[in-house]
């Protein structure tokens, strides 16, 4: 979804600290502006990859905020339509 954070109006800020654990170590979050739930910036998973706190946001968007997208997506598309090669 290239591009998708543009089109949503969906802006990625920093909240306050957030306590990850009993080691206390303190991560920015990412909010959704839609409904305002919060992610960490990032974690390392079980198997020791790294995830990323946006595409977290994203996946989170694309899932609890269909209809919301699809129709800004129309919105913007009635605003902006594709030019017709001619």
């Amino acid at each position: 979804m290239p591009g998708a954070t543009k089109n949503m109006g969906i802006h990625f800020t920093q909240g306050g600290p957030r306590s990850l654990g009993e080691e206390g170590i303190n991560m920015p979050e990412i909010i959704c502006k839609i409904c305002g739930r919060n992610f960490p910036k990032g974690y390392t998973n079980k198997k020791g990859e790294f995830v990323s706190g946006q595409g977290l946001l994203l996946n989170h968007v694309a899932i609890a905020h269909t209809n919301e997208y699809i129709e800004l997506q129309e919105k913007l598309d009635n605003i902006y339509p594709e030019r017709e090669e001619g």
